[in-house]
């Protein structure tokens, strides 16, 4: 709406112009933006100012009126668009996984956990202090003597340090 007021501005400006050479018709214009009042367009002719106010609410016209339902709507697409997802490990991967903790296990070396827990990708640094079979658990003991149970199937990556 403002764009086209001025514009239409412009536009008589344009078709003033041959007349603006000559001493008796002088045209400029001024605009200057106010963020709540609106817009300013200033029209002087012949050193005389015509002004002209646009009225638009500024900023506030872009203040959004939310229901309830909408904004829990948009929270849940924000939360599923930020949502990871725990990759699939096929047999080799796994099977690699298994030998360098037996590896570690065997030369007491320190190991960097990834696994997936919560939605989030954690890591984990420390040594491996007991494989349960039975619960399916590895219980690392990290850099600071704290012990952590780690389910084999949260597992998604095993390096050494």
């Amino acid at each position: 709406m403002i764009g086209d007021q001025i514009s239409k501005i412009q536009l008589f400006l344009l078709l003033l112009s041959p007349f603006q050479n000559t001493k008796k018709h002088i045209f400029t214009i001024k605009v200057k933006t106010y963020p709540f009042t609106g817009t300013l367009v200033r029209l002087y002719y012949n050193l005389k100012e015509v002004g002209i106010m646009i009225r638009d609410r500024g900023a506030m016209k872009w203040t959004a009126m939310m229901l309830p339902e909408h904004v829990m709507k948009l929270r849940e697409f924000d939360w599923d668009q930020n949502k990871k997802v725990k990759p699939e490990l096929d047999e080799q991967q796994l099977e690699l996984i298994e030998e360098t903790i037996c590896e570690a296990m065997a030369e007491n070396l320190d190991l960097c956990f990834t696994y997936f827990e919560w939605e989030d990708f954690h890591l984990l640094i420390g040594k491996v202090h007991y494989m349960d079979v039975y619960k399916k658990q590895i219980r690392i003991v990290d850099l600071h003597e704290d012990l952590h149970k780690i389910n084999f199937c949260d597992l998604v990556d095993v390096k050494f340090l």
